[in-house]
Order: C-alpha cells, then structure tokens, then sequence
C-alpha cells in the first residue's frame, strides 16, 4: 500500500511540474506596480519582467517604484512607492553598475539604480527583513537602464 501510494504521490508530483513548463514569462504593460496593486494575485507563482528601481543596503534588498530624496541626507535616495522584496540572481555587470551610496543612517553603503528585472512574483505572505513587504520577487535576470539621479 505504501508502495502505490508513493508512486501515485511521484506520477502527481510530475503532472503537476509538467503542467508549469509551458509558462513563459509575463511582461505586463503599462506600470507593473500599479497592477499589483489592484490585482497581485493575478501574476502569483508566475515570471515577470518589468521596470523598477533596485535599492539594496543594510537590511534591505527591494525593487520598488521610485526613488525620492532622503530628508536630511542631501543627495541620498530612499526607495518609495511600493517595494518588492527581491533576492536571487543579479548579474555581476549589472550590480557593478550601480549607483553607489556612501554615507546613510545605517552607517552602511547602498547601491541603486533603474533596471528591467525578471523573476518569479510572489504574493500572499509576509516577506523581506522582519516581515516587512507584502510581495516578494526571486529574481532570475536584470539589466541596467539608463537614468541618472
């Protein structure tokens, strides 16, 4: 009995990953983090590709709608809007790139910039340092686009 319920377990396990490897990456358009927004559960479980901006820095590693100026940090930038909470995969090319940060309250350095990342979005749990994000993205690609501070 342990036997068939095993095999059945392994023959369900395969339809299942079967059925996902015919998705391909969803490029929403228009602003991604709007959509989310209104309707997160919508790209959950599935690879997007979209444009944010990257901020990584102590206790914090997110893709997020905007960068606004830090107040009372002249020239500092902080993200805003909503924030994705983003691990995985960053190209060396493209984190080397980055802006860089220097002097922050933390004490610590932050890198920043514009990029067209893809990665699978998840939605429906608490995510990132001390729980802080609704939405987190495992990012799989990024490339660096122009914009300047």
């Amino acid at each position: 009995m342990k036997k068939r319920l095993l095999i059945l377990l392994t023959i369900l396990l395969i339809i299942t990953s079967a059925a996902g490897c015919g998705e391909k990456t969803v490029t929403p358009s228009g602003n991604f983090f709007a959509q989310i927004a209104a309707d997160p559960g919508k790209y959950n479980g599935k690879t997007v590709t979209f444009d944010g901006y990257y901020f990584a820095g102590f206790e914090i590693e997110v893709v997020c709608e905007n960068l606004v100026p830090q107040e009372g940090w002249e020239g500092n930038y902080v993200p805003a809007g909503i924030k994705i909470w983003a691990e995985g995969y960053m190209p060396k090319a493209v984190y080397s790139n980055l802006y860089t940060q220097e002097k922050n309250p933390t004490g610590y350095p932050a890198e920043y910039g514009k990029i067209e990342v893809t990665g699978v979005f998840t939605y429906g749990a608490k995510y990132g340092h001390m729980d802080a994000y609704n939405y987190h993205l495992t990012m799989t690609d990024a490339k660096l686009l122009d914009w300047k501070p």
